[in-house]
């Protein structure tokens, strides 16, 4: 079951790492790597994957902002997705997610009592999108 595994993976491969997989293949087509699933990952994972995933994510969460028109559910399934990977405690990780607000959750934020818990902040960030989603569509001309 593993070579179908990496049958499928080495057919996304590209540039340098399908130069590697198909020197490998040429030269070496018996090698353990197209059997074993663990020996690909290890083989392209040291060869190719990002060397600092921890590093990259930091970089990427701090980079990101959630657009105006986005609903606050689907951005913060994203946010999660990189903040996790960063090791930053609840409250590192809350306070990125407040700097990368919309304006209009913002202005409401500010206006509520703080919620220094993660799950209690979100939820109360869902709600006050929620709301505003509601009012516009309640007064279309709004957009």
């Amino acid at each position: 079951m593993d070579h179908l595994h990496v049958a499928f993976v080495s057919s996304y491969l590209k540039d340098t790492a399908l130069q590697h997989f198909t020197a490998i293949l040429m030269y070496q087509p018996d090698h353990i790597l197209f059997q074993s699933w663990c020996e690909f990952l290890y083989e392209f994972g040291l060869k190719f994957g990002i060397p600092n995933t921890q590093g990259e994510a930091k970089n990427s969460l701090m980079r990101t902002m959630m657009r105006k028109h986005e609903k606050f559910t689907s951005y913060k399934i994203q946010f999660e997705s990189e903040a996790w990977e960063t090791g930053w405690n609840w409250v590192a990780i809350r306070y990125v997610l407040k700097r990368s607000l919309p304006k209009q959750i913002l202005e409401v934020l500010a206006l509520a009592p703080t919620q220094r818990d993660y799950p209690r902040f979100t939820a109360l960030a869902e709600q006050i999108n929620w709301q505003y989603w509601e009012s516009r569509s309640d007064n279309p001309d709004s957009y």
